[in-house]
């Protein structure tokens, strides 16, 4: 009887611990950024079949300030700034996202979540390749930024949720002895400041 009370113990003291961890953020602190629980946020159409969202998901999006977004397709070829038509697709893609984000929260419950998103906002970060020089890197990562940023705001994106910053060759991902790897510095990503 009295090991059996044991057993008990011990096992509602592992659920406590599992039920614990699971309202926790990374490293067992609690989450700070409890408004993106996952409880209703079906709402913001975050299925992988959703027309429209081919290359670009709303759950990309979805995540707590000062998460890094890398959107496959949004590489540049060694010294090109200009988006190509798929890259356009991209960004229009990008902008549906947001957009169903931050302004379709009808139906959302959750006030305190739908005030967040309808502030959020977004750093475009620029990385150039390893071609040209050092000022020649910066002036080509800014236009490459300033492109994704004019086609969002073209399309309907307010300014103020967005900042292109470029980088230059900082913050490289893949040894730039390659030329493949020319490519990989040659992209944009987003970062949620807000």
């Amino acid at each position: 009887m009295k090991e059996a009370k044991g057993k008990t113990a011990c096992l509602l003291a592992i659920l406590l611990c599992c039920l614990s961890s699971m309202s926790c953020g990374s490293r067992g602190r609690p989450s700070s950024n409890h408004v993106l629980a996952k409880d209703d946020l079906s709402l913001y159409r975050t299925t992988n079949d959703q027309p429209g969202h081919e290359f670009v998901k709303n759950e990309q999006f979805l995540v707590p300030v000062g998460s890094v977004i890398v959107i496959k397709g949004l590489e540049f070829d060694p010294g090109v700034s200009t988006l190509t038509r798929m890259q356009e697709r991209i960004v229009q893609q990008v902008f549906n996202c947001l957009e169903e984000i931050t302004e379709n929260t009808m139906g959302d419950t959750n006030s305190t979540r739908v005030a967040e998103f309808k502030k959020m906002e977004f750093q475009i970060r620029g990385y150039a390749d390893e071609s040209g020089s050092g000022a020649s890197k910066v002036a080509l990562d800014e236009a490459r930024v300033k492109a994704v940023m004019t086609r969002l705001t073209n399309l309907g994106t307010p300014a103020w949720r967005l900042k292109a910053t470029g980088f230059g060759a900082e913050g490289a991902v893949a040894s730039n002895t390659a030329a493949e790897n020319h490519q990989k510095q040659g992209r944009v990503e987003f970062i949620r400041t807000r």
